[in-house]
């Protein structure tokens, strides 16, 4: 697929722009991990100071080991591919920021036939900042996922040994693939409180 080559709007948020509760919710999980994660929650419920509809959603992008100055967004290229991880599952994915973080498309949307939104908003967590980017979702870059979803379930895909396995990879850590992906929703917090008393 071709990268696309929009420009990216970026800024840096403070802790008074997200959602107290909330990034607790997502800290409390994190605690728990040490890979790198994703969650997909409405943007009003993460983003206190931000101009967004009802309809919009964001992606919390936790990347808690890496610095901001690791994934410059300058200029930063966009676009759709299809990943096969180490178990030969294959997924239609987005490699954001010049193709250093990588996104599987179920990640994206609020379930998996749901159209995809016309601008993708992307807070990254990193260790030292949270950056907010937000990615116009033009029609040839959803035309591309949706060509790479139906290209990820054809059963003639490689293998991940076939397409050279762990023999093509590389000293340095790129991309990220941020294959744990939770969807998390104000009511589910609620629920996660009333299990644990």
């Amino acid at each position: 697929m071709q990268a696309v080559q929009k420009s990216v709007n970026q800024k840096e948020l403070s802790a008074a722009d997200l959602d107290v509760e909330l990034m607790g919710f997502i800290t409390d999980y994190l605690a728990t991990v040490e890979h790198p994660c994703s969650f997909f929650v409405h943007a009003r419920e993460l983003l206190t100071n931000e101009d967004v509809s009802p309809d919009d959603y964001c992606v919390l992008v936790a990347l808690h080991n890496k610095t901001a100055s690791e994934f410059p967004a300058t200029a930063a290229k966009y676009e759709a591919k299809v990943i096969t991880t180490r178990e030969d599952e294959h997924f239609a994915a987005l490699f954001l920021r010049d193709e250093t973080v990588v996104l599987p498309d179920h990640a994206l949307k609020s379930y998996w036939n749901a159209p995809f939104a016309r601008r993708l908003l992307i807070v990254y967590q990193f260790a030292d900042a949270a950056i907010l980017e937000n990615v116009p979702m033009t029609e040839s870059l959803i035309h591309d996922l949706c060509i790479c979803g139906v290209t990820a379930q054809s059963g003639s895909r490689p293998t991940y040994a076939e397409l050279g396995g762990d023999a093509v990879d590389t000293t340095w850590d790129r991309p990220i693939y941020v294959l744990d992906n939770r969807h998390i929703q104000r009511k589910d917090m609620e629920q996660d409180k009333s299990l644990s008393t």
